[in-house]
């Protein structure tokens, strides 16, 4: 059994996977140009991947189902974002070719929530008990919350251009997003505590990445201004991890079922590499495409694919 799964987009242009202490496996699924995956574990065990094809199509992948073309129409230069439900079945949100914001689950089929988004940018879902919230950066420039009840929450904070939010639920139940500000800085937000200046500057172009922990409290991946990958926790407490990231790349950071975190970020060099605190940086010695990240996700699947 392994303990979590990275998918990515390979510097061929296709889609593959590395699970834990397995090897890395080709799906020979084109995707689009400066799109990245999105992956999420399931309680009972595998996984779901989420991604636009080549096509400019909404795909999805999974060990036990293989490929689907969904049909849906995705926005180019966006990236789709996949939840799993604790009770069973996954929810897809993204940017469709018309602007919108877009759900896709396989009990419910297709939505348009007719939430217009900002161009070149993806949406963040977190689903738990109560239901799913999902975070995004509206065509106003402001973040954006769209809730299971169906309320859309204009948040009155301006998000740096060409950006992504990334929203988590924490043990106590509590949303928290992490984005880039308009001004450039990590900012957090959450209904308990509101938005706060984490004070950290981010590089142009790229997006944090949030976990909660089983424990309580969460951690951010984010890439700094100095080209670094840093990490902040909600203490505040901030660590440059003296890794140096791709330009124009995000980190994916994840809860471990050991309640450990792992990070998978596109290097310097153009390679995939992992970062946790017991393990260290490891180079995985598989190349990246330009412009893409890694998603990562905790997943008890079969080494066999």
């Amino acid at each position: 059994m392994t303990a979590y799964v990275i998918a990515f987009q390979a510097n061929t242009g296709n889609l593959w996977v590395q699970p834990d202490a397995a090897a890395s496996v080709d799906l020979e699924l084109g995707m689009m140009a400066g799109t990245s995956p999105s992956v999420t574990g399931f309680p009972g065990g595998g996984y779901l991947i989420a991604f636009q094809a080549n096509t400019g199509h909404l795909w999805t992948y999974s060990a036990a189902g293989g490929a689907a073309d969904l049909e849906l129409g995705m926005m180019a230069g966006t990236s789709p974002s996949v939840a799993a439900f604790p009770t069973g079945g996954y929810l897809i949100a993204f940017q469709a070719n018309t602007g919108h914001l877009w759900t896709y689950s396989a009990a419910g089929g297709a939505a348009d929530l007719e939430l217009g988004m900002m161009a070149g940018t993806s949406p963040s879902i977190t689903i738990d008990e109560s239901g799913y919230l999902i975070a995004f950066q509206a065509d106003t420039g402001y973040l954006h919350t769209y809730s299971e009840l169906g309320v859309s929450t204009n948040l009155e904070l301006g998000m740096m251009e060409g950006t992504s939010p990334s929203i988590t639920t924490g043990d106590d139940g509590i949303p928290v997003i992490a984005f880039q500000a308009n001004t450039g800085h990590l900012w957090t937000y959450s209904a308990a505590g509101g938005p706060t200046n984490r004070e950290l500057g981010m590089t142009a172009g790229t997006s944090p990445s949030v976990t909660g922990f089983p424990v309580g409290g969460y951690l951010i991946a984010f890439q700094a201004n100095t080209g670094h990958l840093w990490t902040c926790s909600a203490a505040g407490g901030a660590a440059d991890l003296e890794l140096g990231m791709m330009a124009d790349t995000s980190p994916s950071i994840m809860t471990l079922t050991t309640g450990a975190y792992l990070i998978a970020f596109q290097a310097n060099t153009g390679h995939l590499w992992i970062y946790s605190a017991a393990g260290g940086a490891a180079d995985l010695e598989l190349g990246l495409m330009e412009g893409t990240s890694p998603a990562v996700a905790d997943a008890d699947l079969p080494l066999l694919l």
